[in-house]
């Protein structure tokens, strides 16, 4: 499944397969009583039957991804044409309608309800998706119905049988959209008014299609039975971008895996760059802002202990807001960052003079956390390392050199959680890997001169246990930061919320999209 086209790619889609929109025209049909009554007459001839049930199967196989077949199942009837009655007990009549979009008025009863459930500040446009009986030509389905046997006796009784469907109405869906709506859709023209608090990357735009589903052999089915899991989809872009100039959706992969119901795909460019990773309010860059390395001063000075280390140098430098981004990587990894600083200044004791190098470096990671293909979070890790090597020179010839380094490892893991009856996702800091966090030392080439070594490892010890300290009191402030941020303040709230439910939230390993099964909210 990908949200990718050859002219640009969407935001999000919602796909709802053909089993679950029948599902819920199972419940319209049984609160609706009415819908479930012909009664057409045309000159002479009438036809007058109730139905067992009306359902649709979606033709992806076809050129006009907007339309469906309708099935009408007839529990009984009869149609009477030319003085000919023919019995309609049984018969799976199926025809072909379009499916159509109705924007409801803003204070009509409908439009107020649905707001109601939307449960945001802002305006929108809310529109019926349904199902367009009226002022449409009902094209006869011959390879997928079942008269029980009958036989036309002519062209002329057919097109006659025909022209009764035809006649067939139900209540104007932008009265009573209720009785034929497949699903609401809602865009709003100031995304940013729609969610103050928390980011929800409402829709700006959407469009809709019906998409295959392919089985294991490859092949794509259609009809009630065999085509259940082929899918409705809503292609919405957010933050008023434009959507691609492409239609349809060229298939890569099935957007769902039976049982599920439905399924929801949000762009990893709108829940990474726009959300986990965005500028304002940063999430994820905060880390890189905490484990920065500075180095304000560096070298080696004498006093009466002898040669010793000094120097202004941690973590928690100061850089500008666009040099904490992280950046895509491979290998294994989605994203990374990292920040070096050189220094090489000169000395000059009474052991001699010569160079020092020395080195701040911080590489910090994101990757999938998960297992079995199925990633529920992403572990987050990085490495603070100082590295001093020196070489002592004394009438231009070698005398001693060494190399010493301390680091600081830490590392966290974010869950993905639904809550909220499964609207809205919490980013949440799981406690068995947030106390990551640990120093190490080490001498890495030994001086020849143990006094010097001695007094080296004393500073070292020194400069990493105060270090360490500093650093592990603003990690700790960094985690509940981000705690605080990602589970009360910063959560990204689903665009469907009150239409649908959303759980099982897991992101997808080859595009680092983000992917969650939903169902209808009742």
């Amino acid at each position: 499944m990908s949200l990718v086209t050859q002219n640009g790619e969407y935001s999000q889609g919602i796909a709802i397969t053909q089993k679950a929109l029948n599902n819920n025209l199972d419940l319209l049909f049984n609160n609706h009583p009415d819908i479930s009554t012909i009664d057409q007459k045309n000159g002479n001839d009438s036809l007058k039957g109730d139905l067992k049930w009306g359902n649709v199967s979606l033709p992806v196989k076809e050129t006009n991804l907007q339309k469906v077949n309708y099935h009408c199942k007839f529990a009984h009837g009869t149609a009477t044409i030319g003085g000919v009655t023919i019995p309609l007990k049984d018969w799976e009549f199926v025809f072909e309608v379009d499916i159509d979009r109705a924007v409801l008025e803003p204070s009509s009863a409908t439009y107020r309800k649905l707001k109601e459930k939307i449960g945001r500040p802002g305006n929108y446009q809310i529109s019926s998706l349904y199902l367009k009986f009226n002022n449409s030509k009902k094209e006869y389905v011959q390879k997928l119905s079942n008269l029980q046997g009958h036989e036309w006796t002519s062209e002329d009784q057919k097109t006659a049988f025909l022209e009764l469907i035809q006649k067939w109405k139900v209540s104007d869906p932008l009265k009573d959209p209720g009785k034929t709506t497949l699903s609401h859709v809602w865009t709003t023209p100031n995304p940013g008014e729609s969610a103050p608090l928390a980011p929800s990357f409402p829709p700006t735009a959407v469009v809709f299609q019906i998409y295959p589903w392919k089985y294991f052999d490859q092949i794509v089915y259609e009809g009630l039975d065999k085509g259940g899991n082929n899918v409705l989809v809503f292609l919405e872009m957010v933050l008023s971008q434009s959507l691609p100039n492409t239609l349809p959706l060229i298939q890569t992969h099935n957007f769902l895996e039976p049982p599920a119901h439905g399924a929801m795909l949000i762009s990893s460019k709108v829940f990474w760059d726009a959300f986990l990773l965005r500028t304002q309010d940063a999430l994820l860059n905060s880390i890189n802002e905490y484990s920065c390395p500075y180095v304000n001063s560096v070298g080696l000075g004498e006093s009466s202990r002898g040669v010793h280390l000094t120097g202004d140098f941690g973590v928690g430098g100061k850089l500008e807001p666009d040099q904490y981004l992280w950046r895509p990587e491979g290998g294994g990894y989605l994203y990374g960052w990292q920040k070096i600083i050189n220094k090489k200044p000169s000395f000059d004791l009474s052991i001699g003079n010569g160079d020092l190098s020395f080195t701040a470096e911080t590489s910090n990671k994101i990757v999938l956390a998960g297992s079995g293909g199925i990633y529920t979070g992403v572990n987050i890790y990085g490495v603070t390392k100082f590295s001093a090597g020196a070489g002592i020179y004394s009438g231009g010839q070698p005398k001693d050199d060494f190399n010493l380094s301390y680091s600081i490892e830490w590392g966290m893991q974010i869950a993905l959680k639904s809550t909220d009856k499964r609207r809205v996702l919490n980013l949440v800091l799981d406690p068995a890997r947030t106390g990551y966090y640990q120093v190490k030392r080490s001498i890495d080439k030994e001086a020849l001169n143990k006094s010097l070594q001695k007094n080296l490892e004393d500073d070292l010890n020194s400069i990493a246990e105060t270090n360490g300290k500093k650093a592990e009191v603003k990690f700790n402030e960094l985690k509940e930061r981000l705690k605080h941020a990602l589970e009360e303040v910063a959560l990204f709230v689903f665009p469907g919320k009150g239409t649908f439910f959303f759980k099982d939230p897991e992101l997808h390993g080859e595009t680092n999209d983000l992917y969650l099964h939903i169902s209808y909210d009742g």
